[in-house]
């Protein structure tokens, strides 16, 4: 939800800045690189997870992770996760 909100803050202050700008009709082109961006890195780095259990999506992130230099931060979150 924090991120829906800060998202939504960068696009109310930076729109009115672009809209003024030359850009003038094209004022949405810089969020919509933006966000192809974002959807490619998601499609890139993201497992698919349809038709699986929780745990082998789980084993797929801890793999991936360790073959990235041990998956730090977000493998240990991971553990914790599907051991409750």
């Amino acid at each position: 939800m924090a991120v829906n909100w800060t998202a939504n803050l960068a696009v109310g202050l930076t729109f009115p800045l672009i809209s003024e700008s030359s850009m003038g009709n094209y004022s949405f082109v810089p969020f919509a690189v933006i966000i192809t961006v974002l959807m490619g890195f998601l499609y890139v780095y993201l497992p698919k997870t349809n038709e699986r259990q929780v745990e082998e999506v789980a084993d797929k992130i801890r793999v991936r992770g360790a073959t990235r230099g041990g998956g730090g931060r977000r493998a240990r979150r991971m553990d914790v996760a599907t051991n409750i």
